[in-house]
This record gives structure tokens, C-alpha cells and sequence, in this order.
């Protein structure tokens, strides 16, 4: 078996995703392999310092950051937000002590007016119009001052925010914030701390903008963590035709079984709770059944074929 699919599997093992008769395959792998050991390592050790959280920083960190920072707004600036240009999560494990840092800085930073995915931009507005407000900084940086002829003076400078906020995943302003860290955060383990962190809830409401950041991630995120985390999530939402579309794309097209098994079992979550079997779920069942190449996949499609007589 080549070494990549076994590296997928580690993947599906550290989330708790692998069956029992492909982790003794994979464990067995690993013993003969110090690639494999290293792969296996650097995953553990990415997710056991995202359980633990980034320690405090120094004021020297800071002062670090701050100075890094400024030398990178101007180019930031002139620079379009590039959408799933996403890292290597491999890499992830031993980027994520030089990323501190980083971070750090992005806390500092706050949000210049970037557009989501949705269309809908994150902008500095004055903290009466922010719910949940708990505490807001706001310092100044790069000042410019010029001496115009009329003898009045022309003052340019850009104001950095840093906000705490606390609310619910209902709530307007937070909803632009996880969008905006579900489409666009470039570290995919930022992406699926969100997508725990909105999990924590038990039932959502309506259509909300996070509803449709899942729906992408799950079609179109690179990250197999990331698609098997959102497609979970999705099962919290009221099963309707946005949710049965991508639950049968993940079904015909996408290349993980791991997604298509997830797929398979959420449809049939969603049928028993009383979604109604219409002529496209019916389709898509019977060309599992005639197609798939996953052994789990195709029986459990004739399972449902059977149950609900279609």
C-alpha cells in the first residue's frame, strides 16, 4: 500500500475516524516504517498542542510582533485575500512553534475590513454597534503629518484593534468572525478549533452565514480533517435541499471513503429523523450500491434501498 493512503489513515486515527481493521493494518505499517513514526509523532504532537492552547506571551514577544507587524501592513495592504491557498498539514506540527508569533500578532492586528467568502465584510466599527463587547484596545500606528498651505495640519494613521468578545454562534457580529476564520485562515488546525468550538452547540437555527462556510469546506476545503469535522457539524442543522446536495456530491464525487462514509451515515441520520426520499437521493443510492468501491459505503446504501423499499 503506498505510503500516502497510510498517511491519510493517520489522519482518520488521531481524530478517532479509523476503524478497528484499518488501524491493526496501520499500526503494523507503522512498526516498519520511521516515516510513517514520524508522521504519526508530528500529528499527535499538532493536536495535543491544539487541545493545550498557545501559552501566554511575553511582553518582549509582544514588542517582537508589534515591530514585525508594521513592517507587514503596508504589503498586506496591497493584497487581495487569498481564499483555501492552503499549508500542508503535515507541516503543521513543527510550523507551530515559529507560528506563535504570528498569532500573536494576528490577535494584535484585529480585522482590516476583510471580505469573507460570503461577501460580507469584517469592519472596524465603533464598539456600541459590536455585541458581546468585553474589553477593546485601540492604539495607533504609522502616522503620517503633513503642513498644508492654509497652515492647518493633514494627519494620517492607521488605528490597530484588539477585541474580546463573548456571545453565541447566533449572534451577528461573532457569525462574521467564525466565517471569516472558517474561509479564510490559512491554518487549517485554526479552522477545525473553530468548527469545535461552534460544535460545542447542540441544535442551530435557520440559514445562517455558518451554515453556508460548512456547506464550502466540506465541497471544496483541502484539509481532510477539516471536510470530516464540517460534514459532522452539518448534522446539527435542519436537513434541507442545501445539505441533501452536498451530502450526495460527497457520495458521487469526492475521493476520501472516510468523507463518503460520513456522507452515507449522515443521510441515513437525516431519513431516520424523517427527511423525505426524493428521485435524487433514490439515484444516488442505487449507483452506490452499483459503483462504490468502498465495502461499508455500498452496504450500507442497499441497507437503505431495503429499509424505505425504493
Amino acid at each position: 500500500m503506498k505510503t500516502e493512503k497510510f498517511k491519510e489513515w493517520i489522519l482518520l486515527y488521531s481524530l478517532g475516524e479509523l476503524d478497528a481493521e484499518r488501524t491493526e493494518v496501520l499500526l503494523e505499517a507503522i512498526k516498519g516504517s520511521e516515516e510513517l513514526q514520524k508522521e504519526l509523532r508530528e500529528t499527535q504532537e499538532l493536536f495535543s498542542a491544539l487541545d493545550k492552547g498557545l501559552p501566554e506571551p511575553s511582553e518582549k514577544s509582544l514588542s517582537e510582533a508589534r515591530a514585525r507587524l508594521f513592517g507587514e501592513v503596508e504589503t498586506l495592504q496591497t493584497q487581495d485575500v487569498k481564499i483555501f491557498k492552503l499549508p500542508d498539514f503535515r507541516k503543521l506540527a513543527i510550523q507551530l512553534s515559529k507560528a506563535a508569533a504570528i498569532l500573536f500578532v494576528g490577535f494584535i492586528a484585529g480585522y482590516y475590513s476583510i471580505k469573507t467568502n460570503s461577501g460580507i465584510p469584517i469592519s472596524l466599527v465603533s464598539n456600541k454597534d459590536v455585541t458581546g463587547l468585553i474589553t477593546e484596545n485601540i492604539r495607533m500606528g504609522n502616522v503620517q503629518v503633513e503642513k498644508q498651505e492654509d497652515g492647518t495640519l493633514l494627519v494620517n494613521y492607521e488605528e490597530i484593534v484588539t477585541r474580546t468578545l463573548k456571545g453565541t454562534a447566533d449572534d451577528e457580529y461573532i457569525q462574521k468572525i467564525l466565517v471569516h476564520s472558517l474561509l479564510n485562515e490559512e491554518n487549517p488546525g485554526t479552522r477545525l478549533q473553530t468548527i469545535r468550538a461552534v460544535g460545542n452547540k447542540s441544535e442551530f437555527k435557520g440559514d445562517g452565514e455558518v451554515k453556508q462556510a460548512l456547506l464550502k469546506l466540506v465541497l471544496y476545503d483541502d484539509n481532510l480533517g477539516v471536510k470530516l469535522q464540517s460534514i459532522k457539524l452539518l448534522n446539527n442543522y435542519v436537513f434541507d435541499e442545501e445539505i441533501k446536495k452536498t451530502y450526495l456530491t460527497v457520495l458521487t464525487s469526492d475521493t476520501s471513503s472516510a468523507m463518503r462514509i460520513e456522507a452515507i451515515n449522515a443521510l441515513s441520520a437525516s431519513l431516520e429523523k424523517g427527511a423525505r426520499i426524493d428521485s435524487d437521493i433514490q439515484s444516488t443510492l442505487q449507483s452506490s450500491v452499483s459503483k462504490e468501491s468502498n465495502p461499508y459505503v455500498r452496504v450500507k446504501a442497499t441497507n437503505l434501498i431495503k429499509e424505505y423499499e425504493l
